[in-house]
């Protein structure tokens, strides 16, 4: 890993950890997870948006309102020949999605993997992050030189709906576009009947392709993880490719006050609708809406036209308002 102040000129979506010996690796079902090296919810990556010094202090902290999040999608472990090391997190994370967010200039991010949420070794020691003392994160600032902006919009909101009573045939997924699992992650929309995982769509060349979702919700990647500070986007199909009533079928019949809760990793997220609104799809600033507290944009297509084509989309904001 680079190291502390470092001035970075090219930056992807990864970043690898090295640990100096190996950390319990486990499944996202098992009961113990949440100490896992594998799980997203112990890194964290924020940046500002000017020339200064990020302000959230630990990861068991609220992040700071100058703060932004850099979602993390996944975490994977890996250990050199032998199993002897080197033991690397190879942490995945997509870029921000506020359309009022510029990188023209040299950007400040810092990232923490969390000894105070949680990492522990073989042994059920906490993460050692400040080089002494147990149960500390360790945190590594850094410097994008020259930043350009990481999020590119797409042209329009994306297609979430298909022929209804009509089989739609699709093609064989492409790997680039594979969705991403978030481990367990859920949506509940009490009202209408909603009960679904949460799956990562990917942005590719711009665009998010949904078509493959099925009966899923799809979490748009660049938009705020879900039930972190941030917009959150999160689209399901109208109607599926069966034909059928895709979870979002019934999304126009929430009104304002509703709830929406969002299930992450054991805690209940609860969010109240704010608004909904039918817009053109060329509307993305409706729907990428930048927020420096949680929300969440749910997005489906309204109005079916002919060949696959709807006329509007229909837009869901709802803000968060506490944990049950």
């Amino acid at each position: 890993m680079f190291g502390e102040n470092a001035k970075i000129t090219a930056f992807g979506t990864q970043i690898k950890v090295t640990f100096n010996e190996d950390m319990l690796n486990l499944p996202s079902t098992d009961a113990n997870y949440a100490d896992s090296v594998t799980n997203p919810a112990n890194y964290r990556l924020l940046f500002v948006q000017s020339n200064f010094t990020v302000h959230t202090s630990t990861c068991a902290s609220t992040i700071n309102k100058v703060d932004h999040v850099m979602p993390i999608v996944s975490v994977s472990y890996s250990k050199g020949p032998g199993g002897h090391g080197p033991y690397v997190a190879t942490i995945n994370f997509s870029s921000y999605a506020g359309t009022d967010v510029s990188f023209n200039n040299d950007q400040n991010f810092k990232l923490f993997v969390c000894g105070t949420t949680s990492i522990v070794d073989l042994h059920g020691v906490t993460l050692v992050g400040d080089g002494t003392t147990e149960g500390t994160d360790f945190a590594r600032n850094f410097v994008l030189v020259g930043a350009n902006k990481p999020f590119i919009a797409p042209a329009t909101i994306p297609q979430t709906g298909f022929a209804p009573n009509r089989v739609t045939a699709l093609p064989r997924q492409p790997a680039n576009k594979a969705y991403n699992a978030l481990g367990p992650v859920w949506l509940y929309i009490p009202k209408i009947g909603v009960e679904s995982n949460i799956i990562g769509v990917p942005q590719v060349n711009g665009t998010r392709d949904v078509s493959w979702l099925n009966n899923d919700i799809g979490w748009l990647a660049g938009s705020a993880y879900p039930s972190l500070s941030g917009n959150s986007v999160l689209t399901g199909h109208y109607f599926n490719s069966y034909g059928t009533a895709g979870p979002f079928r019934y999304l126009g019949q929430l009104s304002v006050g509703d709830q929406i809760i969002v299930r992450s990793y054991g805690t209940s997220y609860v969010y109240q609708v704010r608004s909904l609104q039918q817009v053109d799809p060329s509307k993305i600033d409706i729907m990428m809406k930048h927020e420096d507290s949680a929300w969440l944009t749910l997005v489906t297509c309204v109005d079916y036209l002919a060949n696959n084509n709807f006329k509007y989309r229909l837009i869901v904001r709802a803000e968060y308002v506490g944990v049950k």
